[in-house]
């Protein structure tokens, strides 16, 4: 009787220190999983894709606007060889 009640005192103490062990995982696991389901975390990605897509556009246009201005200035620089050409052409 003695061995059967250290082997039941055995178990009890196995199973429990199991418990102790599983326990706290548990309601850290129901913890985490009820604080990502609280959060926006998709919103914030769309509205993140939002402003990202906004500053893509205005990076966009203002490649466009600087894009206009060099073919402006080359129009202006080819313009400007043309008459020093020509001005050398009469000189000569």
């Amino acid at each position: 009787m003695n061995i059967d009640f250290m082997y039941g005192a055995g178990l009890i103490g196995v199973i429990l220190s199991i418990a102790a062990i599983v326990v706290p995982y548990v309601i850290y696991y129901f913890i985490i999983k009820g604080a990502i389901n609280k959060s926006n975390i998709t919103d914030e990605i769309y509205a993140l894709r939002r402003d990202l897509n906004e500053l893509e556009n205005r990076q966009a246009d203002r490649f466009s606007a600087l894009d206009a201005h060099f073919q402006q200035q080359n129009q202006l620089l080819r313009e400007q060889n043309e008459m020093m050409l020509r001005a050398e052409r009469d000189r000569s």
